[in-house]
Parts: C-alpha cells; structure tokens; sequence
C-alpha cells in the first residue's frame, strides 16, 4: 500500500474501507507517515502491525498530554514510541543515503508588493489585529470570529501573490513576473526543466497565461485534472524535451515523480512543514541525476514574511519520534488556538517596524500594459463605514473666533448621518470594537478605566454642562 498517509483518519470511507483488507504480510509506504499529530501515526502503524504501539487508550495515556479540558497540550515519551516502532519500520532518510543524492540549494526570494496589493493586505491585517486584541483582552472568540480570523488570514496570503485571486476583474502581482523572469533566464542558459508550485489554482491559471504568450509548453496539474490523466503529463514532462515547465497545485504534492525536473519554484510558502517537503519530494529523489534548486518567493513585510520560521513544532514532533530527537514536545498550556494567536501577535506585533515600499504594478491578465494598469476592485470592508457629510463653508466671523449657528436642516442631516453610520458601526463586532477602543481607555498603573471622548475645546464641555444642568434643575 503507497502513500498510506492518506489513511491516517480513521473516519474517512477510503480509511474504513482499507482496514477491511485481510492479508497475511503488509508493506505500507509513506514518505510522510507523520504530518501534524501524533495519532497519526498510530493509525499508520495499524496496517503493518495492530499490536505493535499497544491499545490505542495506552499509547493515549502514555504519549499524549492533555489539559483539564481534554485539549492536547503536547507529546511526551517520543524516544519511546520510536524505538517500539522501530521494529517495524524500515526508514531510509536522505542523510542516510547523501552520496547517492545531488545536492540541493534552498532559497527564500524576497519580493516586495505592489501598493494596491499591499493596501489590501493591510485592510485584512486590521481586522485580523481587532480579533489578535479582542482574543488578549478576553481570551475568547466565538466560533464566527474564529471562521472569520482564518478567512482574512486566507486573504492575506492570497493577496501575497495576486489581487487576481480575490479578485477577477483586476491583476497586481510581483511574484508572476518575478517567475517569467526566473524561468526565461533557465531557458536561456540551458535545458533544465521546472517544477511550480501554488496552493491557489487562480494563482497556476496566471502562470499559465503569461506561459501561453511566450508559446512555452508546460505540464498543468490540478484538481479538476482527473487521476487518469496524470501519468500522460508526468510522461510528457519526463520524455518530451520541449515540455519545461510542470506547473502544479498541491493537488500534485504526493504520488508525483518528476525527477526530471531539477529547479522548483513554490510561488507560496505552506504553514506545514510536512507539506513543503512533500513538494520539493517530487524532484528531489532517488532518480535525480542533476543538482537541485527550490527557490520560495516571499512577499516581503507581509504575513508570509512574519509565519517564516514560527512554526516548528510539527518538525520537532516528527523529529522527536523518528530521528532521537527532542523526548517532550509541548504545545504549551493552552490550546492550539491559543499559540496560533500568540503566534499571530508576534508576527503583528514584528510587521509594526517594518516599514516596507512596495514596487511598481505589473500588467493584467486581460492583456492590459504594465505601463496602464487595471485599476483594483475594492474588496468589500469588514465594517462600513457611512461617509461624512461635507460641511458648509466657514464663514469669516467663524474665522475670527465666533462660530455661526448652523441651520436646522443642517443639524438634522448630520443627526441622520451620525446615527446611520453608528447603525451600520454596531453591526459589525470588527468596527464596534475599534469604537469601543477609541472611547475606553485603560491607565497602565492603577487598572482604572475611564471614557475617553474627544472635545473641540474646554468650553463646549461647559456648555453641555450647562444645558444638562438646566434640564435637571
């Protein structure tokens, strides 16, 4: 059984259904038997051994840390569960088998943003910091703030490398230029063949287009491709040399051997290590005969930028359990949750100082100049906001310190005006939060709290005074 990880829930029909086979011997193989929980392999281990880790409610209570609330906190025994697991598995690493593989370069391409796609990163970016300080003040989001926090920071990486995957209608990017340009220079000093990688399909679909002008020939894996088709591409990359270019989502991350390929472009990072790995796997390989290249584009002073080097854990627990590496792996006391928004506040706290100017638009996906770009669409904003009403002129007397009486009707509009826009304020928990934030303020020494509300001046306090003062006398 081949890429046996796909099995490690339990719940899954394919899972079910596989537990089903009955066999005298099993050979199972996976590449990454061990993505993102230790349960998983557990579940793996399943197939060649049912006795070999114990009953699942020991290896629970022996390897799995918990808190009061039955939330996984951490792992603990992990040297244990290896040398146990050991006696079925035959592990070959690729530092075990160094002198048959090329060598491999990894690199981390900075690449700044234009402005309008920056604009949108830092719009999403403030409704993420609301929820980051509604999250520090309460340690609690409902599960609508929590599907919306993972929607913008969605959003926030899409942006990263497009405007054209929020958006249809209009195109800003760097990373697909920065591409052409990497890969013409690869046409032009050799033969090498490249390997391109996105999370985003619309992100492929721009590649792609930009390919199609220049009349390059490319291999195009997603997920609408269906799985009969994907040994005719693999062998048209592998065998026609006038196919450069295998441009994939990670729909083709496992079960794709493209070692002819020897230079691989990721226009977009991952959060799990286990899935970066599983990608540059698709070259870098027994089979590979040329020295390897990965090159990660990173948008520069962005949430790609900030996550580079936060998450580690998943590395260290797969270290821990198969290579002798670090017994206890804790997630800390709290949940997940809570260290993926400690991790958030880090990185936004970090974004504060790094002042970042972005380049030069590039041309549309609708054939538009890089000289006459299309001008962006703005996306709909968490909370509304009604516009402010023009006021009149002032008048001279106004000037020299005397202020004129505005007109009834004046005073009406801007009472609608106000209240509307307050309507439309509290409708949405992101905006009611940042007014709360401008009105509420909170001395660092004593605790207190008080209301902060802005005046033009010490005598229109006294005004007001007075007016509340005749009503109540």
């Amino acid at each position: 059984m081949d890429e046996v990880q796909r099995l490690k829930n339990w719940k899954t029909q394919i899972s079910m259904a596989a537990r089903k086979i009955r066999s005298d011997y099993a050979v199972i193989l996976s590449g990454t038997p061990l993505e993102n929980k230790l349960e998983e392999l557990y579940s793996v281990m399943e197939f060649a051994d049912n006795y070999c880790l114990g009953p699942y409610w020991q290896f629970r209570a022996d390897c799995i840390v918990t808190d009061d609330g039955g939330k996984v906190i951490g792992y603990q025994n992990l040297n244990k569960v290896g040398e146990v697991a050991c006696e079925r598995l035959i592990r070959r690493t690729k530092k075990q088998v160094a002198l048959q593989m090329p060598k491999r370069t990894d690199q981390n391409l900075f690449v700044p943003m234009t402005k309008e796609q920056m604009d949108i990163h830092e719009e999403y970016k403030v409704s993420v910091a609301n929820l980051v300080q509604k999250w520090r003040k309460m340690h609690f989001l409902t599960e609508k703030d929590r599907q919306r926090l993972l929607q913008f920071l969605s959003m926030m990486r899409m942006v990263c490398d497009s405007t054209y995957i929020l958006d249809q209608k209009s195109r800003y990017d760097t990373k697909v230029t920065e591409t052409m340009s990497i890969l013409q220079s690869v046409f032009d000093n050799g033969d090498e063949k490249v390997v391109i990688f996105s999370q985003w399909e619309r992100m492929t679909r721009l590649i792609a287009y930009e390919l199609d002008k220049l009349g390059v020939r490319y291999e195009y894996l997603h997920g609408g491709v269906p799985s009969k088709n994907r040994r005719d591409l693999i062998s048209n990359f592998t065998d026609n040399p006038d196919s450069r270019v295998f441009l994939s989502t990670d729909a083709g991350s496992t079960g794709l051997n493209l070692q002819a390929g020897s230079i691989m472009i990721n226009l977009d990072l991952p959060w799990n290590p286990a899935v970066l790995e599983q990608r540059i796997a698709r070259i870098y390989r027994l089979g590979q005969e040329r020295n390897v290249q990965v090159i990660n584009l990173v948008a520069k002073g962005t949430i790609e930028e900030g996550m580079l080097g936060k998450l580690r854990f998943k590395t260290a627990m797969f270290e821990g359990v198969l290579d002798n590496g670090e017994d206890t792996i804790f997630l800390g006391n709290e949940s997940k949750f809570t260290a993926m928004m400690d991790t958030l506040g880090e990185v936004l706290d970090e974004e504060k100082q790094q002042p970042v100017a972005p380049s030069a638009p590039v041309g549309s996906p609708d054939g538009d100049s890089a000289d006459e770009p299309e001008p962006v669409k703005e996306e709909p904003k968490p909370a509304k906001e009604e516009p402010i009403q023009e006021l009149p002129p002032q008048t001279t007397a106004a000037s020299s310190g005397t202020k004129t009486p505005r007109q009834p009707k004046e005073l009406v509009a801007q009472g609608i005006s106000f209240l509307s826009g307050l309507a439309d304020t509290l409708k949405s928990p992101e905006a009611t939060a940042q007014l709360v934030e401008t009105l509420v303020e909170t001395d660092t020494e004593t605790g207190q709290t008080s209301l902060r509300i802005p005046v033009p001046d010490k005598q229109t306090v006294r005004n007001l005074l007075d007016i509340v003062g005749k009503l109540f006398g």
